[in-house]
Parts: structure tokens; C-alpha cells; sequence
């Protein structure tokens, strides 16, 4: 018997078929005038693709009509296909790969064919027909296969469907809000950065493939299972899972090529490698210290970031410091990140979910390092604190979902949790709160059980004191106050903090510096190495008001702009872009073309930004189904981390990099559900194997101190070294330090004379210092980092050496002027890193008021077992200030009179 249903459905099929041929025939239907004037002059290749779908149009139309009239021909396809379904999974596998193929390929714009982008545009019309096509099949045949299945379309509960309204409304209205007001969009005050790292469409694409492909395997997996033995043990698939993620992250992300970036630039001369530069020198100084006796950060009570300071040191004492290794080390460990999202996607959602969400953050981070020298960023690579922050979040999340689905059995996760509260605070004061946010946010799940949040409130609040204790102590002892927070804290309160009034536009050479307009050499440093310093000034979203309303004005800006730089992540096209071209001519979000983004958006980026919001309140909907509250922990610890970021005053850039997972994780919830949802409709069976768990064993005391243990352990032997190691450079006088020339030689090799050396130490400006070399590069006419004239390596109109100085004394920026007459005896230069020196110069006056304690050197020994002597060339007389050589190029320069 013949059904009905079925027969339209091919019917459909062909017709659909037909009308997608006549309209790619219609396309190639307009014609051209060539050199004769003959109209209509098409093309050997154009009219060979035209009869093709002219073809395919009549043939399709045929088949349609055939089924339509039921006729016999009609009925043999159908018995002959019914006869076949044992090989509908092999022609599903076939369709399905040809249709991914296809869909790659025409997606991809035409530059990335490079050579062959012509002939590419040529076969476009027929390679859509025929993806197409191959589309259709897969969508008959898995229809084919067997309808629906009743259990499996029950995951579509009223509940999940009402809360995603309800998200999806409430996301909707935000939208809304912030196209009429501008909040979030339209910047006011400093630290206001564009978006963070771009998603791209083809990722996700080949990501989706690539987990249909993983499901396909455990299917297998668990198959091969069943015709075996039971064993006395089992495999844990998710620990294999969590292991095999975190490897091949590490593989990818230690051996990804960074281009020349601005936080680790070269390598230079005279050694060749990179070396870290600005904040991340910042940080890693502060643990190169520590390593020298002077303590973190040269003994600084209050500085923030000292548990990266922490974790640098401990790098160093492992791999020593070559910087490349020490940042593939990192990335290494900070690998563990898609691990953690695969582990918390699978527990609330599925493993597919969770393998989908992992995926995308590496492709996420693939994209990072490419962009290292595009826009404002942290990545894994890098010696800074977000990533980590990032790292420790997730974490969070994961602690904090185990403890609160079951918080009276699971109470003794209060103590991992605080443990990795205090690790995160040394990491990144905007985490002071967390735990105060953990505390109540816990009275949503304890409920009426006021003695249980009472306990469990105490063993957080202990278990962070207790690894915080330490460094309080450290606090303590330096400056006599156990809050080594609260001088950062202290500036929150002034309401001029990071806030910029409204300015007259002005002339691009002017912006280079205004101390005025900025609010800390961070600024000043990211500014100076952006492309488009000569941007426009941007209009503020609120009028200038006074007092306590300006600060929860700017505030609520800097939230609302975390926010919506965190959601433009996301794709808002379907081409398969690059990195670069996303960012530099697809999308005006990151401010490439010369003007401020002021939030417009074209007809196709909204559309696509209102499914990115509908795809994340399906995410929203689907844990708060299976979960309740706890399934929006995730969401919960983002929009606190925003929070504090608005609280601090910065928003958008590297800032949201430890926040905008929990944007990707909801969104790949809701592109998992919805595809589920879809393979429920073909009748795809859903194993219960691949869903989340609903019942999980208790958390024993014992496990919850062992789990607190690290942290405690990392902080106690923090501060261990801050307190305990020898100082290796004592404090030595100018006069002191001429003795040790004396002693080793060294003035013998400069040929200066003991007396015009003596004479000129006396001098006020005089300057000499003993001490650790750090960052040495070599620089040609011009060359240099742009930092702002706060630092050695800023541009000069002459060749020089320059490197940072360490030692018993707050760090000095050291230029020693060097003409370049053997190129490759610079490449031989014997100058290591880390090597003990001995400076002789000049201090020189600054250039703004953000220059600090520059040198110009003299001359430089290197105390190795036989001193090495680098003078200064051309030399200059023993007088301060030294004037700037004046250079032809590289290797002819002479000294200014």
C-alpha cells in the first residue's frame, strides 16, 4: 500500500528541486553586449551551465508531476526505495558529508581561492544547486528512516519553552534599550574598548560537523561494548574525554604561530627571542623580583595581580627564562580551559553540548593568537591575568553547580571554593566581592535552611581567610595593614576615577599624549599601540551630571558595554571569513575604518544578532529545565564578573576575556538544543547515556580540605619566597660600585681613568647601579614600541640597546646608544638575559610625567667570570646631561656638542 504522506513528500522534493534550478537558470538568464554589439552574447561556460539547469529544471518538473498523479512509474520508486532502506544510513553518511562539503566551499568568500577566485565565481549557481539538493536528500532520508520519535520530542516541555520566552524577551528589550539610548554602545569615560575576539561562522559550522561525528563515535564506542565482557573496572568516558580535550588543546594552542604583537614584539637583536613588554613585563617583573630577594613587586604591599606574579616566579624556577617556552608552558596548563567547558556543558546539558561549547573555545582562542596584533586582547599566551581569571571562573562555575544542586550533601565544596575565591583575588582584585556574591547568592539554594547557610557561609569565609592568610600577613608586616586591597579600592571611591569629561575633537598630533585625558600608563600604552590613534573623540551616552549619579551612570555604561561587547563575539555574518577581514572590513565593531562603532548595525548583522540572542534564551531555557537555579550559575558568575568590571570602570577588549565563555557556553546550549530538537523531529534516538545525570554521591569533609590543599599550598609558598629568599644585590653606593670596577678590571677594558670616573660619580645627576638585565633589544634609527615615552624602548632617532634593570632599587630604564657598523657582529652580541650588570650614566630628564628614572648608560659591564665592557658609541664626554647622538643612519652618527 502506497502512502500517501511519503508521496507528496517526494513529490515535494523534486518540485522544490525544479524551482531552485529555474532560479539559478534565471540568474545566469541576463545577458552582455560584447565588442560587436551583439546582444546576448553569452559564453561558452554560461550557456553550458544554463542548459544543465535548464535540463534539471524539466526533469525535476516531470518526477514532481509523476508522483503527483500517483502513476505507475511513481509507484515502482516508491517499492524500490521502500526495498532499500537498509542503505539509508549509508546514503545519509554520503549526503550529509557532501552537504557539509558544499555549504564549506560556497560560504567561503571568493579571496580565500586565491589564484583560482574566477573560476570559483563561475561554478557558484551550480554549486549551490546541487548543496542544495544534497541538503534535501539528508532531510528525506532521515525522515525516511523512521519519523518521529515520541520520547525523544518530549525534550520540548512547556516549562523550557516558557523560560526561553521569557529570556529571549527580556534579551530582546535590552536590545531595544540600548539602540534608543545608546548605553553600552556609546562610550563614557576611559578604558572603554571595543569587542573582544570574533567567533567565525565556519568554525562553528565545522564544529557542529565535527560533534555529530564525536556522537557518532560514542555510539560506536558503546556498541563495541556491549559483544565484550563485563570487566571489574570501567572507563570513565567523560575523564578520558576531559584528559584528551585539555591534550590536544595544549598541542594546538603551544604550537600556534603569534605574529609580532604588542605584548611580546621582536625578536630583536642582540639574543633574537621575545621578551614580554608592557604589562606583561610589568607582571613578570614583579615575580622576577621575588626571585632576586627584593620580594613581589619589590616588596609592594598593595599591588594587584601578585598571584600571576606568583605563578611567573615558579615558571622561571622550572624552564628558567626562555620566554617562548615559559609561554608555551602557560598555554600549556591554561590548556585545561575547553576541558572545563566540555566537563560543565556535559553535567547541565549533554556531551554533545558539552564537546560542541569546548570545541568553540579553542577555535575561540585559534582566533586570539591570530589577532594578537589587531586589536586590544588577552590570550592564553600572553603574561597577563585574564586568561587565568578566565580559567579560575570556569572552575567556579563547575564548584559552585556541583555544591548547589544538592547543597546540604555537597556543604564541604565551601571549602574549595573559598580556596580558589582567595586564589582568584591575588589574581585580580575585581574579584574582592566573589565571595560576599557567593554568600548570598547561596541563600537562593539553602532556601528555609538558615542553620545550613549559617555553616556553609563560615566554612567559605574560613577556607578564603585561611589561604588569604599569608599574604595578609605579608601585607601586615610591610605596611602595617593586613588589606592588601585597599589602596586600589580606595580609588573606586573617587568619583573621577577613569571618568572623562566631554572634549573639543582634536587634531590628531596632539593625541599622541595628553596626561590629561588619561587615566594610567595602561591606558597610555594600549593608546599608544593602537593603528587608529587618531580616532575620533566619542560622544557620551549621558549627559554630564554631578556626584553620586555620574558614578552609577558610568557604571551601569561600562556594564551594559561588557555586555554587549561580550554578545558581538558571536557571528553576525554567514561568510566564512578570516580573523583579519572579520575584523578589518566585515563588521565596524572594532573600529578599523577610522570611525567610532556609535552601534549601528546593517539589515543582515541585526537579524543574525537577534537569532544569537534567541539561540542564548534556548541555552537559558534548556538548564533552567533540567536544573532550576543551579542551571544558571554560569550566567550568574558573568554577570557579577561584568559587574565588578563596571564597578572598576573598564569595559570591552582583553577586560571581558575572563567573562564572555558564559556567552558561548549559553549559545552553544542553544544551537545543541536546537539541534536536538530537529533530530528528535527526523527520529534520531537520543542515548540517555549522553545526558546529564540527575543524582550525584556526596562530598565528603576529607575531600573538600584536600581540594582546598593547592591553594593553600601555592599561597603559603608564595609567600615563602617573597619572605625567605636572600637578597642577591645589596644597596650599593655609586662609590661602592666604582670599587667594584676597580676590583674586577672593568674600568681597565673601558679606558677611563679612575680619576674621571671618581670625578663624575660625584656629580648630582651621576648615576650608577648594580642589578638583574631584563628585556635587552637592539634598535635601529626609529624603531621602538611606541609605549607613550615611558620606558627605554620607546622610539629614538638613533641605534641603541636598551633593557630594564632590576635589583635594590625600583626598576630603571636603561638606553645605551650603539652605532651599527657590523651587522653581524649584532647578531653575535654576547648580552644574556638576566645577566648581572653594572650601569654607568646619566639621568635623564623626562620627557612627560609619566617618564620614570631613564638612563642613559655610559657604558654597561656584564659581570660574567671575565667582565665584558659595551661603551657607549659615538662616545660622549663625562658630563650629564648626554645629549642625543645625532644619526645619519644606523652606522654613522656623532655626538651633539
Amino acid at each position: 500500500m502506497i502512502d500517501n504522506r511519503r508521496v507528496d513528500i517526494i513529490s515535494g522534493y523534486f518540485l522544490l528541486a525544479g524551482l531552485e534550478a529555474l532560479a539559478a537558470f534565471l540568474l545566469l538568464l541576463p545577458g552582455s553586449v560584447n565588442a560587436s554589439g551583439q546582444f546576448l552574447a553569452y559564453s561558452a561556460s554560461r550557456l553550458i551551465l544554463m542548459a544543465v539547469f535548464l535540463i534539471a529544471f524539466i526533469g525535476a518538473m516531470i518526477m514532481a508531476w509523476l508522483f503527483l498523479r500517483r502513476t505507475v512509474i511513481s509507484g515502482r520508486i516508491m517499492d524500490n526505495i521502500n526495498s532499500s532502506r537498509p542503505g539509508i544510513p549509508r546514503w545519509l553518511w554520503v549526503s550529509g558529508v557532501a552537504t557539509a562539503l558544499l555549504f564549506t566551499v560556497l560560504l567561503m568568500p571568493l579571496y580565500r581561492f586565491g589564484a583560482w577566485s574566477a573560476y570559483a565565481a563561475r561554478v557558484v549557481p551550480l554549486a549551490w544547486w546541487i548543496a542544495l539538493v544534497c541538503a534535501q536528500t539528508f532531510l528525506l532520508l532521515l525522515f525516511w528512516r523512521g519519523g518521529a520519535e515520541k520520547e525523544t520530542r518530549r525534550g520540548i516541555t512547556p516549562r523550557l519553552l516558557l523560560f526561553s520566552g521569557i529570556a529571549f524577551l527580556v534579551l530582546t528589550l535590552t536590545l531595544i534599550w540600548i539602540a534608543l539610548t545608546g548605553v553600552g554602545v556609546v562610550a563614557r569615560g576611559s578604558s572603554w574598548y571595543p569587542v573582544g575576539v570574533p567567533l567565525l561562522p565556519g568554525q562553528v559550522w565545522a564544529m557542529g560537523w565535527l560533534t555529530v561525528v564525536f556522537g557518532a563515535a560514542l555510539t560506536l564506542w558503546r556498541r563495541s561494548r556491549l559483544d565484550r565482557p563485563p570487566r571489574r573496572w570501567k572507563w570513565n568516558a567523560d575523564v578520558f574525554i576531559f584528559w584528551g580535550i585539555w591534550g590536544v588543546t595544549a598541542l594546538l594552542w603551544t604550537t600556534a604561530i603569534l605574529p609580532r604583537n604588542f605584548f611580546f614584539p621582536g625578536p630583536y637583536p642582540p639574543n633574537n627571542v621575545i621578551y614580554p613588554y608592557a604589562d606583561s613585563a610589568t607582571w613578570d617583573m614583579g615575580g622576577q623580583y621575588a626571585l632576586i630577594g627584593q620580594g613581589f613587586d619589590n616588596g609592594d604591599p598593595f599591588q594587584d595581580h601578585a598571584g600571576l606574579m606568583g605563578l611567573l616566579a615558579f615558571l622561571h624556577l622550572l624552564v628558567g627564562d626562555n620566554y617562548a617556552v615559559m609561554s608555551a608552558a602557560l598555554a600549556g596548563l591554561l590548556a585545561v580551559f575547553p576541558a572545563l567547558m566540555y566537563w560543565l556543558g556535559s553535567i547541565i546539558h549533554s556531551r554533545w553540548a558539552g564537546f560542541f561549547i569546548a570545541g568553540l573555545t579553542v577555535f575561540h582562542e585559534l582566533n586570539a593568537f591570530a589577532a594578537s596584533n589587531m586589536i586590544d586582547l588577552s590570550h592564553a599566551r600572553f603574561l597577563l591575568t585574564e586568561y587565568p581569571t578566565r580559567v579560575g571562573l570556569a572552575a567556579l562555575a563547575l564548584l559552585l553547580f556541583y555544591w548547589f544542586r544538592a547543597p546540604r550533601r555537597n556543604i564541604a565544596y565551601a571549602l574549595p571554593v573559598g580556596g580558589l575565591l582567595a586564589f582568584l583575588i591575588l589574581m585580580r582584585f575585581n574579584m574582592l566581592a566573589f565571595p560576599l556574591a557567593v554568600v548570598v547568592g547561596a541563600l537562593l539554594f539553602f532556601k528555609r535552611d538558615l542553620k545550613g547557610w549559617v555553616r556553609a557561609s563560615s566554612l567559605l569565609v574560613v577556607s578564603t581567610l585561611l589561604v588569604l592568610g599569608p599574604w595578609m600577613w605579608r601585607s601586615w608586616t610591610l605596611s602595617g595593614t593586613p588589606f592588601f586591597f585597599a589602596e586600589k579600592t580606595q580609588m573606586l571611591f573617587n568619583e573621577k576615577f577613569r571618568f572623562r569629561p566631554p572634549v573639543t575633537p582634536t587634531p590628531p598630533s596632539s593625541l599622541d599624549f595628553d596626561p590629561a585625558n588619561e587615566s594610567s600608563p595602561e591606558m597610555q600604552l594600549i593608546r599608544a599601540k593602537t593603528p587608529n590613534s587618531a580616532r575620533p573623540e566619542r560622544s557620551l551616552a549621558f549627559p554630564p551630571t554631578k556626584g553620586n549619579s555620574q558614578v552609577v551612570q558610568l557604571i551601569v555604561g561600562h556594564f551594559m558595554h561588557n555586555l554587549t561587547t561580550s554578545a558581538l563575539i558571536l557571528p553576525t555574518s554567514l561568510a566564512f571569513d578570516d580573523v583579519r577581514h572579520t575584523i578589518y572590513e566585515v563588521h565596524p565593531y572594532w573600529e578599523k575604518k577610522g570611525a567610532v562603532w556609535q552601534g549601528d548595525l546593517t539589515l543582515p548583522e541585526a537579524i543574525l544578532v537577534i537569532l544569537n540572542l534567541g539561540l542564548i534564551a534556548i541555552g537559558l531555557g534548556a538548564s533552567w529545565d533540567r536544573w532550576k537555579l543551579a542551571g544558571l550559575i554560569p550566567l550568574g558568575i558573568c554577570l557579577a564578573y561584568a559587574l565588578s568590571l563596571a564597578v572598576a570602570r573598564t569595559s570591552g577588549g582583553r577586560y571581558i576575556v575572563p567573562m564572555d565563555w558564559g556567552i558561548v557556553f549559553y549559545w552553544g546550549l542553544g544551537i545543541t538544543q536546537a539541534a536536538l530538537w530537529g533530530a528528535a523531529y527526523f527520529g534520531v534516538k537520543i542515548q540517555k547515556q549522553d545526558l546529564p545525570a540527575s543524582h550525584q554521591g556526596g562530598f565528603s569533609y576529607k575531600r573538600g580540605w584536600l581540594a582546598l590543599a593547592p591553594f593553600l599550598l601555592f599561597v603559603v609558598a608564595m609567600t615563602a619566597m617573597d619572605r625567605a629568599v636572600p637578597q642577591k644585590y645589596s644597596a650599593l653606593t655609586k662609590m661602592e660600585i666604582f670599587d667594584l670596577l676597580k676590583q674586577n678590571g672593568a674600568l681597565q677594558q673601558a679606558n677611563i681613568s679612575e680619576k674621571a670616573l671618581s670625578a663624575f660619580l660625584k656629580k648630582r645627576n651621576s648615576r650608577a647601579y648594580l642589578g638583574k638585565a631584563l628585556y635587552p633589544r637592539f634598535y635601529g634609527m626609529g624603531q621602538g614600541e611606541s609605549s607613550g615615552g615611558v620606558d627605554a624602548y620607546e622610539p629614538e632617532e638613533y641605534p641603541r640597546l636598551a633593557f630594564t634593570l632590576i635589583g635594590a632599587f625600583d626598576k630603571k630604564d636603561i638606553v645605551l646608544a650603539s652605532m651599527i657598523q657590523d651587522p653581524s657582529k649584532l647578531r653575535n652580541t654576547y648580552f644574556p638575559n638576566a645577566s648581572d650588570i653594572v650601569v654607568v650614566g646619566c639621568m635623564r630628564a623626562p620627557r612627560s610625567p609619566k617618564t620614570k628614572s631613564m638612563i642613559d648608560a655610559l657604558f654597561v659591564v656584564i659581570l660574567d667570570e671575565k667582565p665584558l665592557v659595551y661603551m657607549r658609541n659615538p662616545a660622549a664626554p663625562l658630563i650629564c646631561p648626554l645629549p642625543a647622538p645625532v644619526c645619519v643612519n644606523n652606522a654613522s652618527c656623532q655626538q651633539a656638542r
